[in-house]
């Protein structure tokens, strides 16, 4: 039987689910075939197996496991170096014998070639004769001074890195870290030094301080200097901002359909604890509504039913006024006209 093509390796790429590969060359004995996953070798009945030796159009190569999705697999015809054809004197000629080991031979130099063209070739015209050396910790394989043969060299000794590196090549100029510094601008600086001289590195004591009108560095504010809103020299973090927002809680002090009469502030709290006090009341003037007393830290008028308090309150539906005073530091009344209806008062803490 002829061999007509040349082909000897065949490579595909892995889907998890396909088991069964075609060869689409003839080889001549099942462990013919040099079987590789991601360029491992594979060992054959335990890892596949093979079926179609010796037909011309080849055979195929069934995985015991599917191969995963991207695994390279090659298949190449690798057939032994050997020879076991004999032939017996005066024997009729064994002319089957005989082609199946020409055919060896061919798929020999088949499978030779292959390696060959995958190695590193001079041109046709060359000459040369080149020993590779052993391999060598941290060396290169480099042509000698003559260009003559290879040898292992440290790449600093080639002459093809200047030692030190030019900054113009991304290196410091240097080979102290001291010098690299001044190179590059950074004086003797080893960690902060102070001053703000031409190639020193200023501590923080050399920025100024940051103010409304000029930048610089500045401090952030403790838990505490944020709850006591009185430093205007200090930054929030955005943790400590929407916590001292979330601390501004409201408190219903009384509430009720017609809310009248003498109350107690709840929870233990005095006036001092609150920035402000609103009423929410039916009546239709109630941009006329007032607070007042001793005690009470702001008055606050409402014309209408706030849309974003955390509390439900009611709307303004007819006319009348409404009126809250403290009576001590932790008592109010609530008084109203004749069509009055007090809804709601609300304590805003501090």
């Amino acid at each position: 039987m002829t061999i007509p093509s040349t082909i000897n390796k065949v490579v595909y790429s892995g889907n998890n689910s396909q088991t069964v590969y075609a060869t689409s060359y003839r080889f001549l004995d099942d462990g013919d075939l040099a079987v590789y996953l991601d360029g491992v070798i594979q060992t054959i009945v335990s890892d596949y197996s093979v079926s179609g030796a010796g037909e011309e159009g080849g055979g195929n190569v069934t995985f015991v496991t599917a191969p995963g999705l991207g695994v390279v697999i090659t298949i190449k015809n690798d057939p032994p170096r050997t020879q076991e054809t004999d032939y017996v004197p005066n024997d009729p000629f064994p002319a089957e014998s005989h082609e199946k080991a020409l055919d060896k031979l061919t798929l020999l130099t088949q499978s030779l070639g292959e390696d060959s063209d995958r190695t590193l070739k001079f041109d046709i015209d060359s000459t040369s004769s080149v020993t590779v050396p052993e391999p060598e910790a941290d060396k290169f394989l480099a042509w000698n001074s003559e260009g003559t043969d290879l040898q292992n060299t440290d790449v600093t000794e080639s002459g093809s890195i200047a030692i030190p590196v030019p900054i113009s090549q991304g290196g410091t100029g240097a080979t102290t870290n001291s010098v690299a510094r001044t190179n590059l601008g950074l004086g003797t600086a080893a960690v902060l030094d102070t001053g703000t001289a031409p190639a020193e590195v200023p501590t923080n004591a050399d920025i100024p301080s940051a103010s409304e009108s000029a930048e610089g560095l500045i401090e952030i504010a403790t838990t505490a200097e944020a709850q006591g809103r009185t430093d205007d020299t200090k930054a929030l973090t955005p943790k400590k901002g929407n916590d001292l927002v979330a601390a501004r809680r409201v408190v219903i002090l009384a509430f009720g359909t017609y809310t009248s009469g003498s109350y107690t502030i709840p929870g233990g709290r005095t006036w001092a604890d609150f920035e402000r006090v609103e009423v929410v009341s039916s009546a239709s003037d109630a941009v006329s509504q007032n607070v007042s007393g001793a005690g009470i830290a702001t008055q606050e008028h409402i014309a209408a039913h706030p849309t974003n308090w955390v509390v439900d309150l009611y709307s303004v539906d007819a006319s009348s006024r409404a009126t809250v005073t403290a009576t001590s530091s932790t008592q109010f009344t609530v008084s109203r006209g004749s069509n009055d209806s007090v809804r709601q008062v609300i304590g805003v803490l501090k």
